[in-house]
């Protein structure tokens, strides 16, 4: 791949890169594709052709980045807590030159408590020894000194249940049956 910017200095920032691949193989504006699948195929054809295999940027994000969508279904029956909420939390790493990755943005702020891992395993573990959702609640309240210093909301205790018991969803026998055949 070639680098190059206006200047013509290397600079990570304002580099622009531009994959080395014969020009039959490259996109033109105005090709045409009898169908999107066509179109798809091809472009995927270029991008691996001219690919050198390497990362060159990464973008870490907050799981709360963004805004929710809205639902366009009125009567659902199920609600899902909102997990989007804006937050602009990020950490950007781009490869330099010289094939070390340095960081290009990071922004520290976020907009909502934070759940510390040591906690969130804990809500798993005891998930996991069959401790009711409403009681794992009250223990994290008690750790906390209050509703209000908890990291997490009622919403993810009860969202890893669920989640926990999509895994087993069809598997409870296969379970029964190698519990007692060892």
């Amino acid at each position: 791949m070639n680098a190059q910017n206006v200047a013509g200095q290397s600079n990570c920032e304002d580099s622009l890169y531009i994959p080395e691949v014969a020009l039959d193989r490259k996109p033109y504006k105005g090709q045409e594709f009898d169908t999107l699948d066509d179109a798809y195929e091809f472009y995927n054809k270029y991008a691996k052709e001219g690919e050198s295999n390497d990362i060159i940027r990464k973008e870490y994000v907050c799981l709360k980045e963004g805004q929710a969508r809205q639902s366009k279904v009125v009567n659902c029956k199920r609600r899902h807590g909102i997990i989007r909420g804006g937050c602009s939390a990020k950490l950007v790493v781009v490869k330099s030159e010289f094939d070390k990755y340095m960081v290009h943005i990071f922004v520290e702020e976020h907009n909502h408590a934070l759940s510390s891992p040591r906690r969130k395993s804990l809500s798993q573990q005891l998930a996991a020894v069959n401790i009711p959702t409403c009681q794992q609640i009250s223990l994290f309240e008690l750790q906390a000194e209050g509703l209000q210093n908890m990291g997490s909301v009622h919403r993810d205790f009860y969202n890893n249940d669920r989640n926990l018991r999509n895994e087993l969803k069809g598997h409870d026998a296969d379970m029964l049956y190698e519990h007692f055949s060892v």
